[in-house]
């Protein structure tokens, strides 16, 4: 039932990032899953960085192997 609400809730916040003068944040404040948002984007962006730095040292570890 909670995927239900969260694609509703979907719904509602990309209507109104449609319309001129509302915005999508403002309707996820008011239906109170501003906060659960923030947070779940802001994992997101910790997890790419996470990867990209691990992908970065295996990168740099590559190369030392193949200079010396």
């Amino acid at each position: 039932m909670k995927i239900f609400k969260n694609i509703f809730f979907g719904i509602l916040i990309g209507i109104a990032n449609i319309i001129p003068g509302l915005s999508g944040a403002t309707v996820a404040l008011i239906l109170g899953v501003y906060e659960q948002l923030i947070n779940s984007i802001s994992s997101i962006k910790k997890k790419i960085f996470m990867m990209s730095i691990n992908l970065e040292s295996k990168i740099y570890t590559m190369i030392y192997h193949l200079t010396f």
